[in-house]
C-alpha cells in the first residue's frame, strides 16, 4: 500500500514539475500502445493537433455511464477505456489495439497515475471555470456605459474610444500544453504589425483575442490585413511550436457593439471545425449565405433550429435514439447508408429505420433538394451554436 502511495506521489511531482506531457509520454512507453486523453464533453487533451474525427467523438459519447475506475471496452475497435473524476467531468484514457487478455495488467499501469490524471483533469476544469468568467464579464462590460467599459480596458491597459470602429481575431489552439508562451510570441508579433492598430492579445484557457482598430464598418483594407497577417502568424507558429491555431475573424463594430464582432469570430471558429476543416482563417464575411442566416440575432436562430429540427432534437434529449446524429452523417456521406452505417457500429437497416422516422417527425422528403439542403442548413445552426456555448442547459425544458 505504501508503495503504490510512493508511486502515485512520484508521478503527481513528475506532473507538477515537467506538465501533463510528461505524464501521457511515460504511460505511453507503458504502456506499448497510443492512447487518447478526453473529458466526458468530447474535448480532447492528446494526442497534440488532433483531427477532428468523428468516429472517435461517436466511441466517445457510446461509452456508457461508470464508476471511476471501471473500463469500458469496446471489442470491435480493441479499445480500452477507463474513466476518472465524477458524473458532470470525467477524465477518460482510451488506449488502442488492446487484446482483451492484457486489459488488466494495461489498467493497473493507468491507475498507477490516477492521482497526477485526476489532478490534471481538476486543473482543467478551474482553467474552464476562470475561462467562463472572463468571457462572461468580458462581453457583459463591451455592452454596458463607456465609464464601464473605460475601467475594464483601463484595467488591461488597452487605449479603446468609444469613437473607434473595432473587430475581434480569435485564435483558438487544441490541445496546446504551453499557450502562455505562445501568448507571449502574439504578443510580439502584435508589435510588429506595421499597416494596422492591434492591441496587445488576451489570453484565457485555449484561446487568445485580439482587438483590431478600423476606418468603418466596411473597411475591406483592414479586414483583407487581418487575414493575411492570421495566415501569416499560423505559419510561424507552426515553424516555432508544431501548432497551428484556427483563426476566426468578426466584422467591425463601435466599441458599445464590440461583443456583437466577438460573437462572429467565435462562429467563424466553429464553422470551419463543423465542416471538417482545421488550420483555417476564417472571416465572418466569408461564411456565404450562412454570414447571412448568423446576422440574426441568437435567440432568433434558436426558433429557426426549432422550427426545422425541434422535433428530433427533443426526441433525442429524451430517448437519445440518435437521430441528429444519424442526420448529420448521412448529409455528411451524401446518403451513402452502408459508410453511415459503419461510422456509427449498427447494422445499415437501424439507419433505414431511423432515416425513415426522422422524415416522418420532421415531416420532409430528404430524396428532395430544397428539403436536404433546409435540414443541413438547420443542423450546421445548431452545431454552431452548441459549439459556442449558447444552447443552455435547460434549453429543452
Amino acid at each position: 500500500m505504501g508503495n503504490n502511495i510512493a508511486v502515485e506521489m512520484k508521478f503527481l511531482e513528475q506532473l507538477l514539475d515537467e506538465g501533463i506531457m510528461r505524464i501521457i509520454e511515460d504511460l505511453e512507453m507503458a504502456l506499448g500502445k497510443s492512447i487518447l486523453l478526453a473529458d466526458n464533453r468530447e474535448k480532447i487533451f492528446y494526442p497534440l493537433n488532433y483531427m477532428h474525427d468523428e468516429k472517435t467523438c461517436m466511441l466517445l459519447r457510446q461509452i456508457p455511464v461508470i464508476k471511476e475506475t471501471e473500463y469500458y471496452f469496446h471489442k470491435t475497435q480493441k479499445m480500452l477505456f477507463y474513466q476518472l473524476g465524477n458524473l458532470e467531468h470525467r477524465l477518460i484514457i482510451g488506449v488502442y489495439n488492446v487484446q482483451q487478455k492484457d486489459i488488466l495488467a494495461l489498467i493497473e499501469k493507468i491507475h498507477m497515475r490516477s492521482l497526477a490524471l485526476k489532478t490534471y483533469l481538476d486543473m482543467q476544469e478551474q482553467l474552464e471555470k476562470q475561462a467562463k468568467s472572463f468571457e462572461k464579464n468580458l462581453i457583459e462590460t463591451l455592452i454596458k456605459s463607456s465609464t464601464n467599459i473605460h475601467d475594464i480596458i483601463g484595467f488591461h491597459k488597452i487605449d479603446l474610444r468609444t469613437d473607434q470602429f473595432y473587430g475581434i481575431l480569435l485564435l483558438e489552439f487544441a490541445n496546446i500544453i504551453n499557450i502562455v508562451d505562445i501568448s507571449t510570441t502574439l504578443g510580439n508579433f502584435c508589435k510588429q504589425v506595421e499597416n494596422s492598430k492591434i492591441f496587445p492579445p488576451i489570453l484565457w484557457n485555449d484561446m487568445i483575442v485580439v482587438i483590431i482598430e478600423a476606418l468603418d464598418s466596411k473597411d475591406r483594407q483592414a479586414m483583407a490585413n487581418i487575414e493575411k497577417m492570421a495566415a501569416n502568424w499560423q505559419e510561424k507558429l507552426a515553424g516555432q511550436f508544431g501548432v497551428q491555431p484556427n483563426c476566426g475573424i468578426g466584422r467591425f463594430y463601435m466599441l458599445a457593439n464590440l461583443h456583437k464582432s466577438y460573437i462572429e469570430a467565435k462562429i467563424s471558429l466553429a464553422f470551419p471545425v463543423i465542416m471538417g476543416k482545421s488550420g483555417s482563417v476564417q472571416a465572418f464575411d466569408n461564411l456565404g449565405v450562412f454570414s447571412m442566416i448568423f446576422s440574426q440575432e441568437i435567440g432568433s436562430l434558436k426558433e429557426y433550429v426549432l422550427e426545422i429540427l425541434g422535433p428530433i432534437l427533443i426526441y433525442d434529449h429524451e430517448v437519445n435514439m440518435q437521430l441528429v446524429d444519424t442526420l448529420r452523417i448521412l448529409l455528411h456521406n451524401d446518403f451513402n447508408w452502408a459508410k453511415t452505417a459503419k461510422e456509427m457500429f449498427v447494422h445499415v437497416n437501424t439507419i433505414y429505420y431511423r432515416y425513415d422516422k426522422i422524415e416522418k417527425m420532421l415531416k420532409l422528403d430528404l430524396s428532395k433538394g430544397k428539403d436536404r439542403n433546409e435540414a443541413f442548413a438547420a443542423l450546421i445552426v445548431w452545431d454552431v451554436l452548441t459549439n459556442i456555448g449558447v444552447i443552455e442547459n435547460n434549453f429543452f425544458c
